[in-house]
């Protein structure tokens, strides 16, 4: 018995959240369960005392608390990435070092919705978002009007899944991405890929907004996360488009926001001076490719360069168009395998 695999990980990152992390584990060890379960908690080398916490709680529930409490930095994503390397549940639940479960039966009720709906390789329920500093009421996501009619076409086109309430079926991981945001909502697609998804309508997560979370200044300032994400993000929309490269409708969905999230960072490299443009191609010469041929299969978009007077602009697009030419050249040179070792290619295994 000692040996049995748990039914049910739990996967939760966490970065100088000393404030609120014992209020996670604490949501964690109190679930109400008829089966053996784990938490896999990655710091991710915070300076703060949230270390010390995580240990605290590793040492009081050693069979449910298994800390990897890393000495260098991951990044949010890569620290995310190896936990699901590490995770022997058949069932995967998320949620960050700063949000909480509000429902200790949360569990029971999502595993035992997967067991009941063998087709399904996701499940969520509404999460209750508030503000750590009281300054905007609380409110509930997603309303239960926006959870009819669950289809990928819908997922794709915006993400109704908040982390904190999802549960994946396990499929078993290999080669996920490590620079990409936002995370979850790729992991929910690859899972959404391979079976329906499933609902369930009673709030048993919370979803805290503070400073120190990475979508806060969204809030007043969307222009400085795109500064900051744009080309993250960028990447995550590729991603999903190899997820999906058979399926020409899903393929168009994301392209239209791969093109209006490029137009953005044009727009900001030629307002502020910035390389968010060049930065991408460097990072990634293969979605840089692959956009380069959506952008001349399509035709209209370039149409559309063709009519702006702003020549900075058209020298970034031939910019594009020289790398696509020399990809080859990009692979085998320093910087390309020295890109491998610093943005794990093929996903941190620490």
């Amino acid at each position: 018995m000692k040996n049995q695999n748990p039914k049910v990980t739990i996967i939760t990152i966490a970065y100088n959240q000393e404030q609120y992390i014992r209020q996670a584990l604490e949501s964690f060890v109190t679930q109400k369960t008829n089966f053996k379960y784990e938490v896999l908690v990655g710091d991710d080398a915070s300076t703060d005392g949230t270390k010390n916490i995580i240990s605290e709680y590793a040492a009081k529930y050693p069979e449910i608390i298994k800390p990897i409490l890393r000495t260098k930095n991951l990044g949010a994503m890569a620290n995310l990435v190896d936990l699901f390397y590490r995770a022997k549940g058949q069932y995967i639940a998320l949620c960050e070092g700063d949000d909480y479960f509000s429902d200790n039966s949360k569990l029971q009720v999502q595993s035992d919705y997967l067991d009941k709906n063998i087709g399904h390789t996701v499940c969520f329920h509404p999460v209750r978002f508030f503000y750590d500093d009281g300054s905007k009421p609380d409110f509930i996501f997603p309303e239960t009007y926006l959870t009819r009619n669950l289809t990928r076409d819908k997922l794709i086109e915006g993400n109704f899944i908040q982390t904190s309430g999802v549960m994946y079926r396990s499929l078993g991981y290999r080669d996920l991405p490590t620079s990409i945001l936002p995370g979850d909502w790729y992991l929910h697609l690859l899972h959404a890929k391979e079976g329906k998804i499933g609902f369930i309508n009673k709030v048993m997560a919370a979803y805290r907004k503070h400073p120190g979370g990475i979508w806060w200044e969204a809030l007043s300032d969307p222009r400085t996360l795109i500064k900051k994400q744009g080309v993250v993000h960028l990447a995550m929309y590729f991603e999903v488009v190899k997820l999906y490269e058979t399926n020409k409708k899903y393929i168009k969905i994301v392209f239209d926001k791969i093109q209006h999230l490029f137009d953005e960072l044009i727009k900001i490299d030629n307002e502020d001076g910035t390389t968010l443009v060049r930065d991408f191609t460097i990072l990634y010469p293969d979605f840089t490719v692959m956009l380069l041929n959506y952008l001349v299969e399509e035709n209209n978009y370039k149409n559309r360069l063709n009519a702006r007077k702003d020549s900075e602009i058209k020298s970034l697009v031939d910019e594009i168009s020289h790398l696509s030419r020399d990809l080859d050249n990009i692979k085998s040179s320093k910087l390309w395998k020295y890109r491998a070792v610093i943005y794990g290619k093929k996903g941190a295994k620490g």
